[in-house]
């Protein structure tokens, strides 16, 4: 996470090594003493599986493929790295209390896509406190889930294209829904634009492959008025006839692109591709006899939600304006990592066992998954995202290329520099400032904008001239309900701090805040010094070597081999 950060100690320094744990040696088991505790992943079923079943698995792919190559790049890279995340013979960084010299070291990251439970989560969690401090405004809020039926998924997991395509069409159904009430209310359709975030997931609750979206729209539309501003108007909610009339549209519309995406011929090697994996990767789970409904759709169908020919549509999940925390938390739902490290471990067999989330409706209902090593492991290969595939995609108003985004997205001041040219620089302005009779005074909402955020109260007006951050509808918030706003990216002790509620920066042994990183050291032979002083393990865990397929056991007797008679 901080490799590269700053600058490696000298061999020389490090033979003082002044760090202050209070660890003897052998003492493994603490590594950290107060109130830190490292993840350790090593200990994780996770982990194990992986580590005892990793090169056979990719040697099973490569005999398998006929070019011999097996796993694309990125999902080998990926399991290796992980194998290294959070291990602190990997690297780490220190971190240092200038005022009791106390000391702790923090592990890297692996950052990969898909498997690490615990990047997942960062990326989750980071990513929703960057749309809700920098992207989406105060305004309500709808979820809007499109899932798709089984023959479809099996080919838009193959082709992003096509998965662009089929989020297109569900994207722009659901606009012209939004469009079709700002008319009602007497709105032109042309100076309306409504506003959506898009979380593409690739997965089921199954472990299974099950590409769906999860789009939160501003539940109404932005309207530009005739002055240049520009305001929010918000729609009623849609009702289950309106819900199940989108769904046939996106059902219709879909099963029409796909045909003729086959028909040109576009689709039959990822259509070969896609069965050929199924049956390679997946021990599938037996379907109902209903046909491709959802398993938690069957039976009784909930408020605003329709299925239509596999196609399921669920919008009952709404957030009021003034609800920044809960939003965070949807928004944390829609980029939620594949699956649940919790829910997950190892038999005394060897095999996995996932618990569901839900009970699957297979005879009796299943609640787990039993699966053998390398097919559990094939699971989660199939789940690690290609490169580059942006899987958060705005739309609407919130788009990129929206003339409306910078007047209604929350803007954060940019920050003053603390250096003494810019201090003085600013001095010479604010002398200038005073000896001008003409100038005008400094307001409040200036003031502001250098340290806190403005807030816009009882008024769906959003003035181009105005810092939003985030415009209201309503009585503004108090300032617990406030959120910080931040820079782009969290840093892990500000993570933790937004999410936990816990101040790793803060010093255990005296209280003082905050403690300060003064390196961060990936030097093998420098990370097995400081490691076997503090008498913490030095060796990496080592991987498991390929195991050799199992040999067919022949139960028919073939006589004795010294026989002529063949």
């Amino acid at each position: 996470m901080l490799r590269g950060l700053v600058l490696v100690p000298e061999t020389a320094r490090a033979e003082k090594l002044p760090l202050r744990y209070e660890a003897t040696p052998g003492a493994a088991s603490k590594p950290l003493p107060f109130q830190y505790q490292r993840h350790e992943p090593e200990k994780t079923p996770l982990y194990t599986v992986v580590q005892e079943n990793l090169e056979t698995l990719l040697e099973d792919m490569r005999a398998r493929t006929e070019h011999g190559f097996g796993y694309p790049r990125h999902v080998t890279q990926t399991f290796y790295a992980f194998l290294d995340c959070g291990l602190l013979q990997a690297g780490f960084t220190r971190v240092v209390c200038p005022a009791c010299r106390f000391e702790r070291l923090v592990a890297f990251s692996c950052r990969k896509r898909g498997l690490c439970c615990s990047c997942e989560a960062r990326r989750m969690s980071d990513t929703a406190a960057h749309l809700v401090d920098r992207v989406l405004p105060a305004v309500p809020y709808r979820q809007w889930v499109q899932t798709l039926p089984i023959p479809v998924r099996l080919l838009a997991v193959r082709d992003s294209q096509l998965l662009s395509d089929v989020l297109r069409v569900f994207l722009r159904r659901v606009s012209a829904w939004y469009r079709l009430e700002a008319r009602r209310l007497g709105l032109r359709p042309s100076d309306v634009q409504p506003a959506s975030v898009t979380a593409i997931q690739l997965f089921g609750g199954a472990l299974n492959a099950n590409p769906h979206f999860h789009a939160i729209f501003a539940d109404g539309v932005f309207h530009q008025r005739a002055d240049g501003a520009v305001e929010f108007v918000p729609a009623l909610s849609p009702t289950d006839e309106d819900v199940a009339r989108i769904c046939k549209q996106v059902a219709w519309r879909v099963q029409r692109l796909v045909e003729r995406r086959l028909e040109e011929g576009a689709l039959d090697e990822a259509a070969q591709e896609a069965e050929a994996e199924r049956q390679l990767a997946f021990a599938p789970l037996p379907r109902p006899e209903a046909g491709w409904e959802h398993p938690d759709q069957q039976g009784q169908q909930a408020r605003r939600s329709a299925m239509v020919d596999g196609f399921s549509l669920h919008a009952n999940v709404s957030v009021a304006a003034e609800d920044r925390q809960g939003l965070e938390r949807l928004c944390r739902y829609a980029l939620r990592s594949s699956f649940s490290l919790q829910r997950l471990s190892v038999l005394p067999d060897g095999k996995v066992l996932y618990r569901l989330k839900r009970p699957w409706p297979t005879v009796g209902g299943a609640t787990e998954l039993v699966l053998d090593p390398l097919d559990f492991l094939r699971r989660l290969a199939r789940l690690i995202p290609a490169p580059r595939v942006n899987l958060v995609r705005y739309h609407g108003a919130f788009s990129s290329n929206s003339p409306l985004r910078d007047r209604i997205v929350p803007r954060v001041p940019k920050p003053r520099c603390t250096c003494k040219h810019a201090k003085s620089a600013a001095g010479d302005a604010g002398d200038k400032t005073a000896e001008s009779p003409d100038s005008p005074p400094a307001t409040g909402a200036v003031a502001e904008q250098a340290g806190a955020s403005v807030l816009m109260s009882a008024s769906v007006v959003l003035n181009q001239d105005e810092i939003l951050l985030p415009a209201l509808l309503g009585p503004p918030l108090s300032p617990e309900q406030q959120l910080e706003v931040r820079d782009r990216y969290l840093d892990w002790a500000s993570l933790l701090k937004r999410v936990f509620n816990e101040d790793v920066l803060l010093c255990p042994r005296c209280g003082h805040k905050p403690m300060r990183v003064i390196a961060a050291i990936d030097d093998p032979p420098l990370v097995e010094k400081i490691l076997a002083h503090l008498g913490l393990p030095t060796e990496r865990p080592v991987i498991a070597p390929a195991r050799s397929p199992p040999q067919i056991d022949f139960d028919e007797d073939f006589g004795d081999p010294d026989s002529d008679v063949n």
